[in-house]
């Protein structure tokens, strides 16, 4: 039995916010998030990005309000049986069978990894995060997210022909099933995601930086669509989490 740990950290921990590029060709219309529009400058014979980048044109603009330190961990047993049969003089065949146990990824704050749910989804109570759901909010959830598989059977034959009977010339073959676990990249985010990690982006096609700070966020901004839409700031709508199907057990 073995407990294996992947203390990790996003990637992308831009938390002072990242301009992720800043030229756009001359002369393009700007469409901000509060609908005001802004044109980039035109210059012969080509657009100057650093005069656009100067009063505030970028493309997009990329930000995470927060690092956190992941501690991921999962379970690993295995035990297995063999047997061997000495068919003939010369004809040896083996047969097995290897019983894996595969935790799911966990979290070891006990904050839990985000899912998805339909069901908290379909409520139509105000979230911040619609459908999202971990451990630390609802004790009924597994720390890992999603329920794993308890054993995973992972069959092993072989077999040795021995040519002349005297051991000098043997021909052997195999065939067994084996497995590894899923890297802890395919979990980080949904952990962060119940840790309160969001990750915003602005822009895309064009944004003016002056109006990052020009759109206020409530709760109930939020969660009212009419004015999500115009909202760059709502994390249901406009920044990216991560959860898990809670259905999945692979």
């Amino acid at each position: 039995m073995q407990r294996r740990t992947s203390n990790v950290t996003l990637a992308t921990p831009e938390t002072n916010g990242q301009i992720t590029q800043y030229y756009l060709p001359n002369g393009s219309k700007i469409t901000n998030p509060d609908g005001s529009q802004s044109n980039t400058l035109t210059a012969s014979p080509a657009a100057n990005y650093l005069a656009d980048f100067a009063i505030g044109n970028i493309t997009q603009f990329f930000h995470q309000n927060l690092q956190t330190n992941l501690n991921l961990f999962y379970w690993s047993t295995d035990f297995f049986g063999v047997d061997t049969w000495k068919t003939t003089g010369r004809l040896t065949l083996s047969f097995g069978i290897c019983f894996e146990h595969l935790g799911a990824w966990q979290d070891s704050h006990n904050n839990g990894i985000a899912i998805f749910s339909p069901q908290i989804y379909a409520n139509p109570v105000s979230q911040l995060l619609p459908g999202l759901d971990w451990r630390g909010i609802d004790h009924s959830v597994p720390n890992s997210g999603a329920p794993g598989q308890e054993f995973f059977y992972s069959p092993r034959v072989s077999g040795a022909y021995d040519l002349y009977g005297n051991g000098r010339a043997v021909f052997r073959g195999g065939f067994g099933i084996y497995r590894s676990h899923d890297s802890d990249n395919d979990y980080a985010e949904a952990a962060a995601t119940a840790q309160g990690v969001f990750i915003s982006t602005a822009g895309g096609s064009g944004i003016n930086l002056t109006m990052l700070t020009k759109v206020t966020t409530s709760l109930a901004d939020c969660t009212n669509p009419a004015l999500a839409n115009a909202n760059s700031e709502c994390p249901s709508l406009n920044a990216t989490v991560y959860g898990l199907d809670r259905k999945d057990s692979e």
